[in-house]
C-alpha cells in the first residue's frame, strides 16, 4: 500500500515542484523586464542571400562594418540605419568574413579560406596580409589591440585552438 502511494505522490510532488520553479521564473522575469518601456533594438532590413557572422564600428560610433558569407563586407555611416555593400579585390576566391574587430580606426577581418585582412584607416583601404604556411587552420576570429596589433584564432582544433598575439607584419603570425 505504501508503494503505491509513493508511486501516486512522487509524480505529483515533481508537478508541484515544476510548477512552483517556473511560476517563480515567470515572476521575476516580469519584476526584471518591467523597467524596460520599449525594446531598445530595431529591426533593419538589408537586401542579401548572405549570413552575417559579426559587426564592429571606428572609433566613430556612426561608422561600423558588418561581415558574413559570400565575401559580404557592408559599410553604415549613420550608426546602422542603411547599409551599403563594398567591394573588396581579393580575386575569384568566395570567402567568408568570420569575424570583424575595430580598435580606434585600426581593424581586422578574418576569413575562411585563409584570409586576414588590415585597415589603418577605418576602412578607407584594406590590405591582405600574407599568412604564414605554417599556420595551422584558417583564421576564425580576431581582435583588434591598437595600432597595427591583433589577437588571432585559427579554426584548427576548436575549443583549445591556436590563439597569435601580434604587431602586424607581412608575415603573419609574427615568428617567435
Amino acid at each position: 500500500m505504501e508503494t503505491r502511494l509513493n508511486s501516486i505522490l512522487s509524480p505529483l510532488k515533481k508537478l508541484v515542484l515544476v510548477s512552483a520553479i517556473a511560476l517563480t521564473l515567470v515572476s521575476c522575469g516580469n519584476i526584471l523586464l518591467s523597467s524596460l518601456e520599449s525594446n531598445p533594438w530595431q529591426v533593419e532590413s538589408i537586401e542579401t542571400e548572405a549570413t552575417f557572422s559579426d559587426l564592429a564600428f571606428t572609433k566613430d560610433p556612426r561608422h561600423g562594418w558588418l561581415v558574413g558569407s559570400r565575401s559580404t563586407l557592408l559599410e553604415t555611416n549613420d550608426g546602422g540605419k542603411t547599409w551599403e555593400p563594398r567591394q573588396l579585390e581579393l580575386g575569384a576566391q568566395n570567402y567568408t568574413f568570420t569575424t570583424v574587430s575595430f580598435k580606434g580606426d585600426d581593424g581586422w577581418i578574418t576569413g575562411i579560406p585563409n584570409l586576414l585582412l588590415h585597415t589603418p584607416d577605418g576602412g578607407q583601404s584594406w590590405e591582405n596580409v600574407p599568412l604564414s604556411t605554417k599556420l595551422p587552420g584558417s583564421p576564425f576570429s580576431v581582435t583588434a589591440l591598437g595600432k597595427d596589433s591583433a589577437e588571432m584564432v585559427t579554426e584548427k582544433g576548436l575549443p583549445g585552438s591556436l590563439v597569435l598575439r601580434g604587431t602586424f607584419s607581412q608575415d603573419w603570425p609574427p615568428s617567435g
